[in-house]
This record gives structure tokens, C-alpha cells and sequence, in this order.
């Protein structure tokens, strides 16, 4: 079990998809912030916040997978750029298996933070639509 953190943890610094970490760590945080922004607006403008923000909301549910899967590519194209570079199999595989749990690592994270951002729109669309209706 160590290992495979270890490897996640490696796969993490890789320079080629570092950046995309960031981005999809951004879409969740965007998503949050959407939410709790909500919770301050008076319940009279909640129906205007919801139309104004839906287009950042479906954007930050949205961006993830994409650069999950983007990431992935990335990872693997570097794999294989790599290959060129080392002439036997052995000392291929350990550099391999880093990029493959870069390019894993990518796709699960996207995936991961494309369900809480669409549970959390899903739940803030539910809470708006059952305030207004009680009024």
C-alpha cells in the first residue's frame, strides 16, 4: 500500500501534468465558492445569482474530466517520447510506471472532482428552487 502512494505521490510532481492538478483543483474550488456565495445572497435575488453564475458552474463541472483525460494523454505521450531515449526494456519500465500512474492519477482526480461539482450543483439548484417556492 506504500507503494502505490508513493507512486501517486511521484506521479503528482510530474512536470508535464503538474499544472493540470492545479486546474482541476481550481474548477472545485470555484464550484465551493459558488456555493457558499449563495448561502450570503438574500433569498429574493437567489433565482438571479443561480442564472448569473450558471455558466462559471457548468464550466467548473465540466473542466475536469476534460483535463483529466487531457493529462492522461500528456502523460502517456511523455512515456513514449521517452522510450527513445533508453535502449533496454528494463530501464524503461520504472520511468514507465511513473508516467502511468501520472496519467491514472489525472483521470481518477478529474473524475472525482467532476461528481462532487456536479452533486454540489445539483444540491445548490434543489436548495434554490425549494426556498422560492416556500415563499
Amino acid at each position: 500500500m506504500s507503494s502505490l502512494f508513493s507512486r501517486l505521490i511521484e506521479a503528482f510532481h510530474q512536470p508535464g501534468v503538474f499544472w493540470i492538478y492545479w486546474i482541476i483543483l481550481a474548477c472545485l474550488a470555484t464550484q465551493i465558492f459558488i456555493l457558499l456565495r449563495l448561502l450570503g445572497v438574500p433569498r429574493s435575488d437567489r433565482q438571479s445569482y443561480c442564472a448569473k453564475v450558471s455558466n462559471i458552474s457548468e464550466w467548473a463541472i465540466n473542466v475536469p474530466p476534460t483535463f483529466g483525460v487531457l493529462g492522461t494523454i500528456i502523460a502517456m505521450a511523455q512515456a513514449i517520447g521517452m522510450k527513445s531515449t533508453i535502449s533496454s526494456p528494463q530501464d524503461f519500465l520504472e520511468p514507465f510506471m511513473l508516467y502511468f500512474w501520472a496519467a491514472v492519477s489525472t483521470t481518477i482526480l478529474g473524475g472525482i472532482v467532476y461528481g462532487i461539482n456536479l452533486g454540489l450543483n445539483a444540491a445548490m439548484s434543489l436548495w434554490v428552487s425549494s426556498k422560492t417556492e416556500c415563499q
